[in-house]
């Protein structure tokens, strides 16, 4: 069999010559120096030589695969080619220090499907193959494992193709076989509960989580950016973290404030290892404390396991803020966005104008929830962002008769609560929908009017028929 680097050495002779692979493969070497791939194969009752391509703009392996095509295609026994697990390694050299989950990711892959699919040919992995190895997942309740594996399967695959060993992703449209796993988002009491939170933390917690504890809250650091501070980052105005240890990669900088100064002080005296250049060390001077210390320690703890989590922290502190300066957080491109309750408009503000023109679908609809919106997909829709809309385009409701006099009028007020007289709204959720194979994309948006009432609470009880 031949290597990339037996290849590579090969010269050009006074006459052509050809080196033999597997399975009537070879590479044959003219007299110029060119070198082609053919496949010698018998046919009507002769042998004929298929040429396949040019090294090296053809490759050992994607000759191997086009070989063993070719003779699936003539009904002759097809020779070994590209496999599954060299699929996966081709995957890891183009994602390892790429994404954050790596080693994660590729862990799961060798457990679930490259231990018992990993030696068989990459042509030969079908979409029923595929789901039969992962429905005793789904049955054990494992649909975000699920969900994972078939995204990162795909992925092996596209890469696959664009490489050149299949012509195809035959697993494009797998995802659509298993339900969707349900969000579950890491549980969190309200800010209000805090000084509860606090008093059991006082009681029950040793001093080196009591400190961390503390730590985390008065920061709001992600449990993971927390344990990696250093005391070279800590000045005496503030904790600034460099971007590559943050989520966001950016750099981040948390102001002293006396408390956590103080925070800061008790959490060196409490140090055992107090060489280590880390504020919470483990027992090796070279390493912190491992980021997942406090989740596991609350979910040891009866009074905190499913009630809060160390990341939870984060959300305490959202909450407050949000609480006590009358705004709501959403998500947009960047990270959180803080979303007044009362929208305003400043006339100097740059504003999206939607209309038929610039992507407008159909016409938007008035109900309980604000004015439903959707258009082509347009990535600068985002949430806080403020659009246009001509009024007149608008689809109100109408109510059912038989409702209550009192119940039409709560619902004329919710609904109208959204309307905005000069036609500017501000976006308060956004969802980008569609599919990579085929499928529009669409952005759906729910808005409210700027300059008008603050979002009603009032439950809906009408019904709703279009005008």
């Amino acid at each position: 069999m031949l290597t990339s680097k037996e290849i590579q050495a090969l010269r050009p002779r006074e006459r052509r010559y050809q080196i033999t692979d597997q399975g009537g493969l070879a590479l044959r070497v003219q007299r110029s120096g060119v070198k082609s791939w053919v496949l010698r194969v018998p046919q009507n009752g002769r042998v004929i030589d298929i040429t396949l391509g040019h090294w090296p703009e053809i490759s050992l392996m994607q000759a191997r695969a086009l070989a063993r095509r070719k003779k699936r295609e003539l009904e002759l026994e097809p020779s070994g080619s590209y496999t599954l697990r060299d699929a996966f390694k081709f995957w890891c050299s183009k994602k390892k220090g790429r994404i954050s989950s790596y080693r994660d990711e590729k862990l799961r892959l060798e457990k679930y499907v490259i231990s018992k699919l990993g030696s068989r040919q990459l042509d030969s992995i079908t979409p029923p193959v595929l789901i039969k190895l992962l429905e005793p997942v789904e049955t054990a309740g494992k649909l975000s494992t699920v969900k994972r594996l078939l995204m990162r399967v795909r992925e092996i695959f596209d890469l696959a193709v664009n490489a050149g060993f299949l012509q195809a992703n035959p697993l494009s449209k797998i995802t659509k076989v298993f339900p969707v796993p349900e969000v579950r988002h890491m549980p969190a009491p309200d800010w209000k509960e805090l000084p509860m939170v606090i008093s059991q933390i006082e009681r029950l917690a040793p001093p080196k989580y009591k400190s961390l504890f503390y730590f985390s809250l008065a920061t709001l650091l992600r449990p993971g950016e927390v344990v990696s501070v250093r005391l070279e980052w800590i000045s005496e105005e503030a904790i600034t973290v460099p971007a590559e240890f943050m989520k966001m990669k950016r750099t981040h900088r948390v102001p002293l404030t006396p408390y956590l100064i103080a925070l800061i002080q008790e959490a060196k005296e409490i140090r055992k290892n107090k060489r280590s250049p880390y504020l919470f060390p483990a027992t090796n001077k070279n390493r912190h404390i491992s980021g997942q210390a406090l989740a596991k320690w609350l979910h040891g703890k009866p009074e905190f396991k499913n009630r809060l989590v160390a990341h939870g922290l984060r959300s305490i502190g959202r909450g407050w803020f949000a609480d006590t300066n009358n705004f709501d957080w959403g998500y947009g491109v960047d990270g959180l966005v803080a979303i007044p309750k009362t929208p305003t408009y400043d006339p100097n503000e740059k504003v999206i104008v939607l209309n038929a023109d610039t992507g407008l679908i159909g016409r938007p609809t008035l109900d309980e929830d604000g004015l439903d919106v959707q258009a082509l997909l347009n990535p600068n829709l985002e949430i806080g962002a403020k659009i246009q809309i001509d009024n007149a385009s608008v689809q109100r409701n109408n109510y059912d008769t038989t409702v209550s006099e009192d119940a039409v009028t709560k619902n004329q007020a919710v609904t109208d609560a959204f309307l905005s007289a000069d036609g500017v709204y501000q976006v308060i959720s956004r969802e980008h929908v569609g599919d990579t194979r085929g499928e529009d994309w669409y952005t759906n948006l729910i808005v409210v009017g700027v300059n008008s009432a603050s979002r009603p609470i009032a439950p809906s009880v009408f019904t709703y028929t279009s005008n």
